[in-house]
């Protein structure tokens, strides 16, 4: 009899270890991967001033952002350009960036067509270097000459005789890579800040638009550090199954024996 309670003993023993080995091997190795998410998000801002020709009418040398402009005052464009970026995890990296300005002179009434276009560098391609930070800004000044580039189109239109809807774009291009500190994981950056100005040979109003152009962008990695013991937790798991099984088949064998036994006795 006292044989029989240690064999008892030792088999609920081997099956409690078993369950909870197999509970705790299951959990580990059906795991499904923890993920990292890394996210950035711009916001990028166009800050300027009309500056204005001679005149009789106004007072004040320049006008504020967001009016409504007589082309033909327009003298140059004082403008500042903002590019602004947070990250959710700290980065390092290169940005580049590199001021240009776009002539455009599209067909008049919106018909689909461009008659002309003319892209001039501004400013060399600079470099902002971005060390173990969660946000990054770059900003520039920069003077538009606008009567440079509306007499330039006002040639244009004097050579072939045609009507245009034209533009100067002058925008911030900023591209480059930056790393998760503590991943390496890259994240690619191309973006730009723009400033779109109506040309005219006429004086005619001109409302400036800016294009602040603000992405957002979310990365998913999971994380595979874990996988090969992961895999090996699967396997483990179905011989504990396994053992488990076995143990419980020759527990209720010997259950029945016993009972046999004190049947018979």
């Amino acid at each position: 009899m006292r044989m029989n309670r240690i064999r008892k003993r030792r088999f609920i023993i081997t099956l409690i270890i078993l369950f909870a080995l197999g509970v705790g091997l299951f959990s580990f190795g059906f795991k499904e991967s923890d993920q990292i998410i890394y996210t950035y998000k711009e916001n990028n801002t166009v800050d300027y001033k009309v500056f204005l020709k001679p005149n009789n009418f106004f007072d004040t040398p320049y006008l504020e952002k967001n009016k409504t402009y007589i082309t033909s005052l327009i003298d140059y464009i004082d403008a500042d350009f903002s590019y602004n970026i947070d990250f959710n995890e700290q980065v390092s990296g290169n940005l580049k960036y590199r001021m240009y300005a776009q002539i455009k002179a599209d067909k008049m009434n919106n018909d689909i067509g461009n008659y002309w276009t003319k892209e001039f560098n501004l400013t060399d391609e600079q470099t902002s270097n971005i060390k173990s930070k969660n946000s990054h800004e770059i900003k520039v000044e920069q003077d538009i000459d606008y009567n440079k580039y509306n007499d330039l189109l006002n040639s244009f239109i004097k050579e072939y005789g045609i009507q245009t809807e034209a533009t100067v774009r002058v925008y911030m291009k900023v591209k480059g890579t930056v790393t998760v500190d503590n991943t390496n994981e890259e994240m690619n950056i191309d973006s730009e800040v723009s400033l779109i100005i109506p040309l005219s040979k006429l004086a005619v109003e001109g409302k400036i638009e800016t294009h602040s152009n603000n992405n957002e962008k979310e990365i998913v990695r999971k994380v595979e550090d874990l996988d090969p013991y992961r895999k090996l937790a699967k396997v483990a798991f179905a011989i504990v199954v396994v053992m488990f099984v076995y143990n419980l088949f020759r527990y209720v064998i010997f259950l029945v024996n016993k009972n046999k036994y004190l049947s018979y006795a």
